[in-house]
């Protein structure tokens, strides 16, 4: 089985995209070798996916930076059914983010090699390396379009000659993907047959409702102040509240597969940020608006409003969730839910 998928560089107009097959059973460290090529980017920097606010990649203990392994992870785990997504995050210096989207389940053809990726379509050219953000691209190209601007022949030398955004030879990246070695990774050969387990993030909302009707606790008063609050947006649950959700939920991950990655700390902000979430909602329910609504308002692409009300992650930055905390005039809120939740609203920039 292979998955045919679409990237496209976010924030890029007109937009750069890709369209492309892999077998469905490659680990994200493989399709990260397969994204550099099919966007034409060089390996020279470090990245990430994320997928519902989990990281995959590689940890680094020394700054305190954990991640799921991409090593052993597979596309299939993540992407299950057209539609579903992740972010892939590319050089954390410039920033370049990229949506993955699945677009179809595919069988292979007939007499092609079932371990190969191939792209189909793509529209575009890749930005240069280090030119300094989608922003420093835009710049690059009003240079690089006009032989009068004063940096004109700095930036064609620099950039090697000519540059021509419009330009993808498919052919090539054809050529450099069919030298890829892309082996089913170890897991997929010892669990051949076995049912890929799912990411729990998936599950959350169904799994908090499960426990709230399986739970066994001495003092039915507690169970019932949190279903109160778990259907209140403007309620903040305490830390017994938290710990107690959290518990039951990394319990439940067996039924998944164990999942490096998921630590407790992990599980207690996901649902600690659930509040922030709800009062968002509510908030933009109140005046009828959507988060595109929001996001045009506020200038700001919608896939960052989206990460404001998703919580900390690759695309949240501290900026455009101050803008849209006044935006939706919840500053009063969130006062009290920073008191309530100090590290997670330190972590976020909040406190």
């Amino acid at each position: 089985m292979a998955h045919r998928l679409k990237v496209t560089l976010i924030e890029s107009r007109p937009p750069i995209w890709r369209r492309f097959e892999v077998p469905a059973d490659i680990t994200l460290a493989q399709l990260h070798r397969v994204l550099q090529i099919v966007m034409g980017w060089t390996n020279s920097h470090l990245h990430e996916f994320e997928k519902n606010r989990i990281a995959y990649g590689v940890s680094d203990p020394e700054f305190g930076v954990r991640r799921v392994s991409e090593t052993t992870t597979r596309l299939g785990d993540l992407l299950i059914k057209p539609g579903d997504y992740l972010d892939y995050l590319y050089d954390f210096g410039d920033s370049w983010r990229h949506r993955v989207v699945l677009e179809a389940l595919t069988a292979p053809v007939p007499g092609d090699d079932a371990r190969r990726a191939r792209v189909i379509a793509a529209r575009r050219a890749c930005p240069p390396e280090d030119i300094g953000g989608m922003w420093g691209y835009e710049h690059f190209l009003e240079v690089m379009a006009d032989p009068a601007h004063a940096d004109h022949a700095q930036m064609r030398e620099w950039s090697g000659g000519g540059f021509d955004p419009d330009a993808y030879d498919i052919d090539a990246a054809n050529l450099r993907l069919a030298r890829l070695r892309l082996p089913p990774p170890p897991a997929a050969r010892a669990r051949r047959g076995a049912a890929s387990p799912k990411p729990p993030q998936d599950a959350v909302d169904a799994m908090i409702a499960k426990f709230m009707g399986d739970a066994s606790q001495d003092d039915p008063r507690f169970l019932k102040r949190i279903e109160a609050k778990l259907v209140d947006p403007s309620a903040i649950l305490a830390d017994r509240e938290v710990r107690f959700l959290a518990d039951r939920i990394r319990r439940s991950l067996g039924v998944f597969g164990t999942l490096p990655g998921v630590a407790p700390t992990m599980t207690e902000d996901m649902i600690r940020w659930q509040a922030v979430r709800s009062m968002c909602e509510r908030a933009r329910a109140e005046r009828s608006l959507s988060t595109q609504d929001a996001a045009k308002a506020l200038k700001i692409p919608h896939y960052r409003i989206r990460a404001v009300e998703d919580g900390p992650g690759p695309s949240f930055t501290l900026e455009h969730a101050a803008r849209y905390f006044r935006f939706l005039r919840i500053e009063t809120w969130l006062g009290r839910w920073v008191r309530a939740n100090p590290e997670l609203a330190r972590r976020a920039g909040l406190a």
